[in-house]
Order: C-alpha cells, then sequence, then structure tokens
C-alpha cells in the first residue's frame, strides 16, 4: 500500500470522505479518511448497523459521532452489510488514530459501484487540498 499524504492507492475514494477496498466478488470494506476524521474531532461513537440488514443506496449506512458533531455517512450502492467492525464500540478513538487500518462495515453490493461516483486516490488527495 503507497500513500499520498495519507491516502492509500490500494482503494477508491467517495466525496462523503469514505474509502472503500475492494475485497473481491462484491464485497468491499469501508472505513473513513483521514480527513474525515481531522474534521470530526475525537469520535466518540459509531452506529453500526445490524449484520444481514440491507440498505439502499443514499441511505445511512451507519453514524460516526465526535465532541463537534454526528455525521449519517450514506451507503454508495444498494448493498448487503455482511459484517461491521465491532471492535469500533470500545475503541471508537481508532477511527482518529489509524482511520485506514481501521475499517468499519464489510459489504456485499447489490451492483456495481458506479464510477462516476469514484475517486482515486490522487483525485481525493487533490480534492481535499482544495478543500483545506
Amino acid at each position: 500500500m503507497q500513500t499520498t499524504n495519507a491516502i492509500a492507492d490500494d482503494r477508491i475514494y467517495l466525496p462523503t470522505h469514505q474509502w472503500l477496498q475492494p475485497e473481491g466478488e462484491g464485497l468491499w470494506r469501508m472505513g473513513i479518511t483521514p480527513f474525515a476524521a481531522e474534521q470530526l474531532g475525537d469520535v466518540v461513537f459509531v452506529e453500526l448497523p445490524d449484520r444481514e440488514v440491507r440498505v439502499n443506496e443514499d441511505e445511512t449506512l451507519f453514524v460516526v459521532e465526535s465532541v463537534k458533531t454526528a455525521s449519517d455517512v450514506p451507503a454508495p450502492v444498494d448493498l448487503e452489510v455482511l459484517d461491521v467492525n465491532r471492535a469500533l464500540h470500545d475503541h471508537p478513538e481508532w477511527l482518529n488514530e489509524a482511520p485506514l487500518h481501521h475499517w468499519i462495515v464489510l459489504f456485499r453490493a447489490e451492483k456495481p459501484i458506479d464510477p462516476e461516483k469514484c475517486l482515486t486516490a490522487e483525485t481525493y488527495a487533490q480534492r481535499i487540498a482544495a478543500e483545506r
């Protein structure tokens, strides 16, 4: 995994500041980016979805709460949640400490993710540089 300003090039990024890492056969791991963690401040709680639940595109998939705010994170595609990182219940601060190493949800996409909604590591780095 190479990184560009703390952005790994082994995954894709969403404009809503999440990363998606392909796991093969329509499976994806999802987490938040370092930029999102920085903007949120100290993460104090992650509201995880249930396993085996279906979530429609653009509906709330999970919620990240910090001392500043709570952020609803939308599903990037119609999906089925296969697993969640339950360790985040006891250690939500891991999302601040190493957001690229701590996934939140593993899901199966019910259709391909729209490439128009995705950014490469390089494009995402340019986008957040413009937002700073």
